[in-house]
């Protein structure tokens, strides 16, 4: 993308969308240049990385793996704490409070 583009990561996010069309909602989440992977099993989820590390590979984008967390039990999102099904002490804490 040239330089100064003031919408660029909106724009990134619509790419990833795009090409990830036919998985998302129902295997990953995006979110600018983030891509969250479901997962019911480690089996699974090894499936799912995949059929994603597949599509990328067919549009030619390559992924930066110092910047990559794989399986991990809880995620920082969107100022959120998530642990698979539940959310972070921090949120409930306040709400709770």
């Amino acid at each position: 993308m040239p330089f100064g583009l003031c919408n660029a990561p909106a724009i990134l996010e619509k790419v990833m969308k795009q090409i990830l069309k036919e998985l998302l909602y129902k295997v990953c989440l995006v979110y600018l240049d983030d891509i969250i992977v479901f997962r019911k099993s480690f089996e699974k989820m090894l499936l799912n990385c995949r059929k994603i590390f597949l599509r990328l590979k067919e549009v030619n984008l390559k992924i930066n793996l110092k910047e990559c967390i794989f399986f991990s039990e809880e995620i920082k999102y969107l100022g959120h704490v998530n642990r698979g099904d539940t959310t972070g002490p921090k949120k409930l804490s306040a709400v709770r409070d």
